[in-house]
């Protein structure tokens, strides 16, 4: 065989393997650095593949298109939000750089050199001891082998990291939605308890001017006017402390959605009661909680710090490189584009680590520790998520218990207003019982009311907790 021509490459490429193999026993030492934590398992999900997060319909089932329209201009042009894309296209540039790495690479480089040759080199006279110009122009194409998988680990490390990035960006989502929508309820329960005060305050009214009715007609005592007076200063006092809640909650509104607090004037007061209240079961599946944009986020990193290890201990062996260039060489541009002056070359290139003074192994350590401590970090997570979910599972079940004592209730001073007003018609009462018993059941609905709060906020919170909607058990 001619041993000029390029069949020589593959008894090239033998020879470097073979030592490469040689190599490897007295080189490649990572043993005694391998990770100690251990993964929690869980459930896989649907949400983990497809982030599919619920973050729309949730609030337009608890509070309709107002509560749904504050949350989208929330999400709108947040500072947040808008890092947290930021860091998904910083992310999805080091994928693409991850992924450059496992293709071929190819350059143009050309150079022309005026200089004199030396008359005693590899150039005799007459061209040794003139000056000239050496040219040459060629294309080089380079192509890792990537025996070990270094560049597939940190391609995959990269598509983890972006994608623990995708689902932080969901998580900011959820955060700031259930934190309007918190605060959205607030400004319902304040509203609705506003109005049903001003109601009590004006039935109360009502029982002052029939009670100074009757003191003058001297059937009352100035007791009961006094003692009149005393609830309605309460219930002034009262209605005060709503209007401050609305206005408060108002201006937390207008901060949350990135507004200034000039904002929160044109904030409208929820004209109904919340609505859409679910309880969930008492035993939440466990793949809901593992649905969480953070627990999510967390179990990434955990896929880039293992990617990362598998990095690292590709760095032990050698690397085999493929490269071959082709182009034209000459000495004077007269005849650089002459076909005697073409010039090719193809060739494998083994680099292999020795001696490095513990850099490689410090470097796994590193990546090692990395991922022990993602692994803990997604295990914190997980144990969260498990006790903020089972709490807020707690606290609906009581609260919603506690929902059907005050409805009861409030159907019983219903029916004792209907009673008493029953024997006003009847010409056996008189219109204070009916006033004292319509105050009653007002009273119930502020209770009921304030239940139904707690249980919405309850039910947000869980929400939040599990990443999503909460399935019901009614």
């Amino acid at each position: 065989m001619n041993p000029n021509k390029p069949g020589k490459l593959k008894p090239a490429l033998s020879i470097m393997a073979m030592a490469s193999v040689l190599l490897l026993n007295g080189c490649a030492n990572f043993q005694g650095i391998s990770p100690q934590a251990k993964l929690m398992q869980v459930p896989e999900t649907a949400a983990q593949n497809d982030a599919a997060w619920d973050a729309v319909q949730w609030p337009q089932r608890i509070g309709g298109d107002s509560l749904a329209q504050l949350i989208a201009t929330g999400l709108k042009d947040n500072p947040g939000i808008d890092m947290a894309r930021t860091r998904i296209s910083a992310a999805a540039t080091s994928e693409a750089l991850a992924r450059a790495s496992t293709l071929p690479s190819a350059g143009l480089q050309a150079e022309s050199t005026y200089q004199r040759f030396t008359e005693t080199g590899m150039i005799p006279p007459p061209l040794g001891g003139t000056w000239d110009t050496n040219n040459q122009v060629t294309v080089g194409v380079k192509y890792d082998l990537d025996f070990w998988g270094k560049h597939q680990a940190a391609l995959k490390s990269a598509i983890s990291q972006k994608a623990a990035t995708e689902a932080e960006l969901a998580a900011a989502r959820m955060s700031l939605a259930a934190a309007i929508a918190s605060q959205w309820v607030q400004l319902n329960h304040h509203a609705q308890a506003l109005e049903l005060t001003t109601t009590q305050l004006k039935l109360r009214q009502r029982i002052s001017e029939l009670s100074k009715t009757r003191a003058k007609a001297g059937l009352e005592n100035q007791t009961e006017i006094r003692q009149n007076e005393l609830s309605e200063s309460a219930l002034l006092q009262e209605i005060q402390q709503w209007k401050d809640g609305i206005d408060s909650a108002k201006l937390q509104l207008a901060l949350l959605l990135g507004k200034t607090p000039d904002y929160a004037a044109s904030i409208a007061v929820p004209a109904a009661p919340v609505q859409g209240l679910t309880v969930p079961p008492e035993n939440l599946p466990l793949h809901l909680i593992a649905r969480k944009p953070e627990i999510v986020a967390a179990r990434w990193r955990v896929e880039a710090a293992d990617a990362g290890i598998a990095q690292a201990k590709a760095n032990f062996y050698p690397d085999i490189n493929i490269s071959a260039f082709a182009g034209l060489s000459s000495l004077g541009l007269d005849h650089l584009l002459k076909s005697g002056s073409a010039i090719a070359g193809a060739g494998p290139v083994l680099s292999l680590p020795i001696f490095d003074g513990g850099r490689l192994r410090a470097s796994l350590s590193r990546n090692v520790a990395e991922y022990d401590t993602a692994v803990y970090s997604y295990n914190q997570s997980l144990q969260s998520a498990f006790k903020d979910a089972a709490e807020q599972v707690q606290s609906l079940q009581k609260l919603n218990e506690q929902r059907k004592i005050a409805e009861s209730a409030r159907q019983s001073a219903n029916q004792l207003q209907q009673l008493a007003t029953l024997r006003q018609r009847a010409g056996t009462g008189t219109a204070l019982p009916v006033l004292q018993a319509a105050i009653n059941e007002v009273g119930q609905k502020k209770n009921l009311n304030d239940i139904q709060s707690k249980m919405t906020l309850s039910q947000i919170a869980l929400i939040r907790a599990i990443g999503g909607d909460v399935p019901a058990t009614n």
